[in-house]
């Protein structure tokens, strides 16, 4: 039987109270485990901007210039969080996934924020 690698990883809250989620996954490496991260990313991403294509079609121009500067915004915000919560792995090999996940995690979030917003403006149409 193959020796997998079993991998739970929790990160501390950050101060804005988003916790690293923990991660299961049957890699049996590093590079397989960072590849993994990496395309649950790119999923989160696409999830995203699909929530913000419907948001902006609900919204006035004026709207769409406030969430293009929130989204702007967040995206700094993402990276400082991930780059917050990988930090206590500074020059490990670990580093990458955990700031991986941890901008993952928060996407996550967002994308319900999103979606909220559209199925609110929704009821009130």
């Amino acid at each position: 039987m193959k020796n997998m690698i079993k991998t739970g990883l929790l990160v501390t809250i950050a101060a804005t109270g988003i916790a690293c989620i923990m991660i299961r996954t049957e890699a049996q490496t590093q590079i397989q485990l960072d590849q993994q991260s990496g395309e649950k990313l790119k999923k989160s991403n696409l999830q995203m901007e699909h929530a913000i294509s419907k948001l902006d079609k609900l919204i006035s121009p004026g709207q769409k210039a406030l969430l293009a500067k929130s989204q702007s915004s967040w995206l700094q915000f993402r990276k400082d969080d991930a780059k917050f919560c990988a930090s206590r792995y500074t020059g490990g090999s670990i580093y990458p996934l955990i700031y991986t996940d941890a901008e993952d995690a928060v996407t996550k979030q967002r994308i319900h924020e999103l979606m909220g917003i559209v199925k609110e403006i929704k009821q009130l149409q």
